[in-house]
């Protein structure tokens, strides 16, 4: 009877340790699983991030900064402005080729409608004769950027108010030289980085620019 006892309890024991066993078993598969879920899903993740992420760092760091990929700050936008537009206005050696070079080499910054406006701006010039001269396009000595300049208007668009003086010069004599106000309306796209590393067009005036002072 003992050992018939004993055999009972070894049969039993050995059950319940296969029991044991093949619980573990199943939970480590249910782990696995879970494990291979969780794998697929960061590599979905993984796949669908974009591999460049424009940033937009502004210019003072000195007591740390939190930015977003979302948000662009009001000097980036007034920065953007004022370096393509003086860009596209300076003419260094004559306008007759840099104007419309210009024009062509920021393409990429300008909207269609503002694009095909500057290019209906250098036929009515080179039909007045205003292009053969130099130009150079500046800023107003003594002023510079203020948080007031640019006003938000929703939907990553901006209004820019820039000051920049003008002079235009036939050889060596100036014949032109004032300072214009120019209300500048700038939008977010969604562009390439190689193909405009800023995310940021000029779409034309908000209004006629005009005259503040004239100089010559």
């Amino acid at each position: 009877m003992v050992n018939a006892e004993k055999c009972e309890m070894n049969v039993f024991n050995t059950w319940k340790k296969l029991d044991e066993m093949s619980l573990m078993i199943k939970s480590l598969w249910v782990v696995i699983v879970i494990l291979m879920v969780l794998n697929v899903l960061m590599f979905m993740g993984w796949k669908s991030a974009p591999s460049k992420l424009r940033i937009y760092i502004p210019p003072n760091l000195s007591q740390g900064v939190l930015v977003s990929p979302t948000e662009v700050p009001k000097n980036t936008v007034y920065a953007f402005a004022f370096q393509i537009f003086t860009a596209i206005n300076t003419w260094t050696n004559n306008g007759t080729k840099d104007y419309q070079n210009n024009i062509a080499a920021y393409r990429n910054y300008l909207s269609p409608s503002f694009y095909e406006s500057l290019e209906n701006d250098y036929q009515k010039r080179m039909a007045n004769g205003a292009l053969s001269r130099t130009r150079i396009m500046s800023g107003v000595s003594g002023q510079g950027y203020q948080p007031s300049d640019v006003k938000p208007l929703g939907n990553d668009t901006w209004l820019v108010n820039i000051q920049l003086q003008i002079k235009e010069s036939v050889g060596a004599s100036v014949v032109k030289n004032v300072i214009m106000d120019y209300p500048l309306m700038i939008t977010r796209v969604n562009e390439s980085i190689q193909d405009n590393p800023w995310g940021l067009s000029i779409n034309g005036f908000s209004s006629e620019p005009y005259r503040v002072k004239t100089i010559i």
